[in-house]
């Protein structure tokens, strides 16, 4: 995620907003997941 200071930067890493790079790898993997279980049902 980009970011337009440290500030901003270190509050998407656990600030008072979350972690926001986590958010999204996690977000991920579990598209990954679901590409994998529409994958076997075909």
């Amino acid at each position: 995620l980009a970011c337009a200071s440290l500030e901003q930067a270190l509050q998407r890493a656990g600030g008072k907003i979350g972690n926001k790079g986590a958010e999204a790898a996690n977000a991920t993997l579990e598209l990954v997941d679901l590409v994998g279980i529409i994958s076997k049902g075909r």
